[in-house]
């Protein structure tokens, strides 16, 4: 890791020392979160079930395995996704785990969870798996590398590499030992947080994985008179490049559908309006709780 001033170029490149104080004063923050706002505030999960069948797969293979995610956070000025694609399911898998209870190494400055599949499919509530495709997906997870340049709330320019789950994954019976990156632990202890476990079971079993983007992105705000154009949504998570124009068609006419309509609003707070061209939420319509966490 580096630290980088992008206004000046030819300045050195400074290391980026994460020492025991900014562990240990990040880990009640970290503790509670389950995602960073910037996870939820870009496309680096894709919203689809069969990467393997798009033409955004595609594209990246041809760009040796790089896809530029756009963002219009002035925080972040380059963002890339190396090595593997990620879809909705992964994202799944990751809030599941970051709601689960934290085990941390200040030696190493990571953290693990401990859990049984029966635990993950619980909150799931769908077939979809068994341990072996649990864990194939968690390697999927540990394939894909994430490159972003990106300032910290004191300011400073970061260089940053990461991978969310480290290459060590233990297996013991029917439990399984998931270790997060040290690199990534750094950018939770720098970057702000989210906390919306309470809404997790409920959109892990949501059907479409473009509905599941849709709700998280909008879960980032607080809830209160929260309000989005269709179309800047579509603009801010880069889906009117990511996505062609029959996929869009096809993932807006189930946003929209009555069915879909039903479940939001019961459960999130979510509804449109503006002749179905407007997404609120209103937190104030269910009984759930979500935190935004800022940086130290």
């Amino acid at each position: 890791m580096h630290v980088q001033n992008l206004n000046s170029l030819t300045n050195v490149a400074k290391e980026v020392i994460f020492t025991d104080t900014d562990f240990c004063v990040s880990l009640e923050n970290i503790d509670r979160a389950c995602s960073t706002y910037f996870e939820n505030n870009t496309a680096i999960f894709l919203p689809y079930t069969r990467l393997d069948k798009t033409e955004i797969q595609k594209y990246f293979f041809k760009n040796n395995q790089i896809l530029s995610i756009y963002t219009d956070d002035n925080n972040f000025s380059k963002v890339e996704v190396h090595a593997r694609l990620l879809g909705q399911i992964h994202k799944d898998i990751l809030e599941i785990l970051l709601s689960m209870e934290k085990e941390y190494s200040q030696k190493n400055k990571t953290f693990s969870i401990t859990t049984d599949i029966a635990s993950i499919t619980k909150i799931w509530k769908r077939n979809y798996g068994k341990k072996k495709w649990i864990i194939n997906k968690i390697k999927e997870i540990m394939d894909c590398n994430i490159n972003l340049y990106f300032k910290t709330s004191s300011g400073e320019h970061i260089d940053l590499k990461f991978s969310f789950i480290s290459s060590s994954l233990a297996i013991n019976g029917k439990y399984i030992t998931v270790i997060f990156t040290k690199e990534y632990v750094y950018f939770m202890a720098r970057t702000e947080l989210l906390d919306y476990r309470q809404f997790i079971p409920d959109i892990v079993q949501l059907e479409n994985d473009f509905t599941k983007a849709i709700v998280r992105f909008i879960l980032k705000d607080n809830g209160v008179n929260t309000h989005f154009r269709i179309n800047t949504i579509l603009e801010k998570l880069n889906y009117k490049k990511l996505m062609s124009n029959i996929e869009l068609t096809r993932e807006l006419k189930i946003l929209k559908s009555q069915k879909v309509q039903k479940i939001l609003h019961d459960k999130f707070g979510i509804y449109l309006s503006n002749n179905n061209q407007t997404i609120n939420f209103d937190i104030k319509l269910i009984n759930k709780k979500r935190y935004f966490i800022q940086a130290n």
